[in-house]
C-alpha cells in the first residue's frame, strides 16, 4: 500500500492510498535478505484501485463551525450568485466595497466600523 498526504488548505488534507499486489523486499536484523509477498483477496480490493479521503481538522473552534458548508464570497460570484444575495458563515455579516460592490463577509462586530470609514455599505 502506498499513502501519501497533501494539504490543501488551513484544515484540510487530502489523502491518496494506491493499493496492489506485489513484492516487498525487507531487511532483517541479522542482515539477512527476505522477501515477503504482499496479497489480498480480490473481493477486497480492485488491483491499483485509487481511493481520495478528504479530512477536516476539528481541533481548533473556528473549524468546528458551519463555514466549511458555505462558499466564500468570490466562489459564491463565480457560481453566479449575486454580489447582494452572497451568504457568509454564522458570526460574519455581508459587506460591498464601496469601490466596486464586491461582497465580503466579515465579523458581525467589524460591520459598523467598516461602514462607518467608508469602506463599504451593507446591502438593500
Amino acid at each position: 500500500m502506498v499513502l501519501s498526504a497533501s494539504f490543501l488548505g488551513y484544515g484540510t488534507m487530502a489523502a491518496w492510498a494506491q493499493y496492489s499486489n506485489q513484492s516487498a523486499t525487507m531487511e532483517n536484523s541479522t542482515s539477512k535478505n527476505a522477501t515477503t509477498s504482499v496479497s489480498t483477496p480480490p473481493e477486497q480490493v480492485i488491483p491499483q484501485a485509487t481511493a481520495v479521503v478528504n479530512a477536516t481538522h476539528q481541533n481548533h473552534p473556528s473549524n468546528a463551525t458551519n463555514a466549511s458548508k458555505i462558499l466564500s464570497p468570490r466562489a459564491q460570484m463565480a457560481s453566479g450568485i449575486a454580489p447582494t444575495d452572497v451568504k457568509c458563515a454564522q458570526g460574519f455579516g455581508l459587506v460591498l466595497n464601496a469601490f466596486d460592490s464586491r461582497p465580503a463577509c466579515i465579523k458581525s462586530e467589524d460591520v459598523a466600523s467598516f461602514v462607518a470609514r467608508g469602506w463599504g455599505h451593507a446591502p438593500t
